[in-house]
């Protein structure tokens, strides 16, 4: 999948929409997100792309301490991005938690956490 910004002037206002460019062309515009602002359009596509680098990671190791991967995802995301991702992970039933130990429940096969795409939850 490959997120990129397109934006629409109407009257008045502009929108900023997060579209799929690799969506089939019966399916465009795949427009998976509308903000008011283009920072708020970049910021959906970084929250996206944090939400899919925590799934491979926790996909590619099976289990892992959640404190290791936040210290791993610091440099990218805050501690309430990271924990708001997890929970979306944990929400989609790909992740599970214990002891603060994340281990992957979804397919052994790359996944994407976004119902949108395939391979991603219903």
């Amino acid at each position: 999948m490959k997120l990129k910004i397109s934006t629409f002037h109407g009257e008045g206002q502009s929108l900023f929409h997060v579209v799929d460019a690799d969506a089939p062309s019966d399916e465009q515009p795949a427009v998976l997100f509308t903000g008011k602002s283009l920072e708020e359009a970049a910021l959906w596509i970084q929250r996206a792309d944090v939400l899919r680098i925590l799934a491979e990671a926790i996909r590619e190791g099976g289990r892992i301490p959640s404190g290791h991967l936040y210290a791993m995802m610091m440099p990218a995301c805050g501690l309430n991005q990271y924990e708001t991702a997890i929970k979306v992970l944990k929400d989609a039933q790909l992740v599970a938690e214990e002891n603060h130990v994340l281990r992957w429940r979804g397919p052994v096969h790359a996944v994407s956490p976004f119902p949108f795409e395939k391979g991603g939850p219903k």
